[in-house]
């Protein structure tokens, strides 16, 4: 996947930055040079987009790309996740967005 391809490339540049060597493993890179791994800053960057669409604060034509339930049942204020039968689906924001969205907020 093109994450898994941008993980290589950032583990490769923080050991050209720092002066690791390429025998050392990912994560131990990782702790020594204080970075976060790709994969964690892309769901980061998407929690923060989902919560500025919950309290309203983004943008409109992102905030018209998504809406909420508002039955007053237990799955209130939860984001309606479309339904999508491709690969390419399953990776946009629309869909992706509340599912990171809602697994958060039961961990909660």
């Amino acid at each position: 996947s093109l994450l898994n391809s941008l993980d290589h490339i950032h583990a490769r540049a923080r050991r050209i930055i720092h002066h690791l060597s390429s025998s050392q493993e990912g994560s131990s890179c990782l702790l020594q040079c204080n970075w976060l791994p790709i994969n964690y800053l892309y769901k980061r960057r998407i929690l923060v987009k989902m919560h500025q669409i919950f309290v309203g604060t983004a943008p409109s034509q992102i905030l018209d790309m998504f809406s909420i339930s508002s039955r007053s049942t237990r799955f209130c204020n939860q984001f309606n996740i479309i339904t999508v039968k491709s690969e390419l689906g399953r990776s946009c924001l629309q869909y992706r967005g509340p599912n990171i969205f809602h697994s958060i907020r039961k961990l909660l």
